[in-house]
């Protein structure tokens, strides 16, 4: 079990220096899949000697280690499966990295608009306020562009 966890350690960060190197979502989940075979084999390795040390002192709570550290484990596959599931998804609907939106409001909002066109307000009258939605309401990732008047305040 040690060799293993060993070896999986070894191959987990090769492959993750890999994955980096050329920004592979594939060879990451590779990566993450034996750095989450090293975790789990160490929870039961500690299971396993948890109930043997429960035989031995002869304490019945340390008996039921196995089923609980199988929950962790559980546990942990659950939750590092919804982080890569969170990147991927994110790399497929080309989500826009954290604090972009609110940099491109705020730039937007303080800039004027040139060459407006259309029976609105001229360009000198008017602000561009650019809101970046991830996703619209009928589950589509959208954008949403809009001019308002530039002596309009929001409250």
């Amino acid at each position: 079990m040690f060799i293993s966890m060993a070896v999986d350690f070894w191959r987990s960060r090769a492959l993750g220096k890999i994955a980096a190197k050329y920004d592979s979502h594939a060879l990451e989940a590779d990566a993450l899949h034996f750095s989450t075979d090293i975790w789990s084999s160490g929870i039961v390795v500690l299971g396993l000697v948890l109930v043997l040390l429960g035989r031995i002192w002869n304490i019945v709570w340390l008996r039921d280690a196995d089923p609980v550290a199988a929950l962790f484990v559980a546990g942990v596959v659950v939750y590092v499966s919804w982080r890569l599931a969170r990147r991927t998804i994110d790399a497929l609907l080309d989500a826009a990295p954290a604090g972009v939106r609110n940099k491109i409001i705020a730039a937007a909002w303080f800039s004027r608009v040139d060459g407006a066109t259309g029976s609105g307000p001229s360009a000198d009258q008017t602000r561009r306020v650019i809101a970046i939605s991830p996703t619209c309401r009928w589950g589509w990732p959208g954008t949403l562009l809009f001019s308002v008047p530039r002596q309009w305040q929001p409250r």
